[in-house]
């Protein structure tokens, strides 16, 4: 499926001329936008890395961009020190899903995350996990220049993110199979919405977030579709908790790397240069721990019936790898990776100088169709 219908101006609304480098939010901003439309998607994601080694990935969908009808789905992982993986997710009946326009405020069945001023409270409750957490809030929540990371005037489709918790001091209790244990660590929370097949309009992406106590690198490399492919890439820097740099100036090589003689995906390597040779900042990822590899079924076909009935080949044949192998190009399907890296981190600093320090990174790669 081809995207360029979609003129590049629809890829270049995240800094249009004269919008503000960036805005801090307000409550109602990571409410809920609801729309009727049949495209309309929206998510909340909620991470954290605990000091124990743990790291807990949660995703709230009051409509799943993956899916026909747009379902509400909740997501959840856990990952141990060793990084085996711990999983649970269930869409939902509408009546079993409420979500606030004038704040967060969101529940599914029996998990909900609300947003109460100071902190934001979770309440995880899906399959074998169970967990209650809250985030207090390190940084202020900002929106990358407009926000809109694409918007075609045309169709009034479009794409939309902020950051309401860049970073977030997290406490608590997680519960797997019966077993407690105490959670602190740091998190993160971002908030996403729109009304486009995000496979229509992207091939795929990158995301990462680079944190430590210094700094805070949060980036975005989001590509379409075509020999002559647009792209938009957000990128935000906080150094010693003030944001120093929001831009799309990123310059991304994009990252593969071979295994078992096949190219795969792994995270970039990234700058953003600014109006000198001299990178402002430069992020150089090392092997890392590939958390996930998640194929997920996203149909080619145009009309509504097809796209369903697809779906419904794809999840018939999933537990069958041979028959799901051949389907799945034919269908149309997407690839989702989550690494952990470790990072090599330059950042200029006053009077010429440069501070470079090794961090802990997350990262993920999307990739609609075919690998990115």
């Amino acid at each position: 499926m081809k995207s360029e219908h979609f003129p590049s101006a629809s890829y270049d609304q995240l800094f249009p001329k004269g919008a503000p480098a960036w805005k801090l939010l307000e409550p109602e901003d990571d409410g809920s936008h609801h729309s009727d439309d049949d495209k309309f998607f929206e998510w909340w994601y909620f991470d954290v890395e605990c000091d124990n080694g743990y790291r807990l990935v949660a995703d709230f969908h009051t409509a799943f961009f993956g899916l026909t009808g747009r379902p509400p789905l909740l997501a959840i992982n856990v990952y141990a020190p060793d990084r085996s993986r711990t999983g649970a997710a269930s869409t939902f009946h509408p009546l079993q899903v409420e979500s606030a326009t004038d704040r967060c405020d969101v529940r599914l069945g029996a998990s909900r995350v609300s947003d109460a001023g100071d902190r934001y409270i979770v309440h995880l409750e899906q399959g074998h996990i169970q967990a209650d957490i809250e985030y207090h809030k390190n940084l202020d929540g900002v929106q990358i220049g407009t926000g809109t990371l694409f918007e075609d005037q045309v169709t009034g489709q479009s794409f939309h993110w902020i950051i309401p918790l860049p970073r977030a001091r997290v406490s608590g209790t997680l519960c797997i199979d019966g077993a407690q244990f105490e959670v602190n660590g740091t998190g993160y929370h971002d908030h996403n919405c729109g009304n486009v097949d995000l496979c229509e309009a992207f091939d795929h992406w990158r995301w990462g977030r680079v944190v430590n106590d210094q700094e805070i690198l949060i980036f975005g490399h989001l590509v379409g579709h075509g020999n002559t492919a647009h792209s938009v890439s957000p990128v935000a820097l906080w150094v010693d908790q003030k944001l120093m740099l929001s831009s799309d100036q990123l310059h991304v090589q994009a990252g593969v790397r071979q295994n078992a003689g096949k190219k795969e995906p792994h995270p970039p390597v990234i700058e953003v240069s600014g109006d000198s040779e001299t990178p402002l900042v430069r992020a150089t990822f090392r092997p890392e721990t590939e958390l996930d590899v998640i194929h997920f079924v996203q149909p080619r076909f145009k009309w509504r019936f097809t796209r369903k009935i697809a779906e419904l080949l794809y999840f018939v044949t999933e537990k069958v790898p041979f028959f799901n192998h051949l389907l799945r190009p034919w269908i149309g399907y997407g690839t989702y990776h989550r690494f952990e890296a470790g990072c090599e981190l330059t950042v200029a600093v006053q009077e010429g100088r440069r501070a470079s320090r090794t961090v802990n990174a997350l990262c993920e790669i999307m990739g609609f169709h075919s690998a990115p």
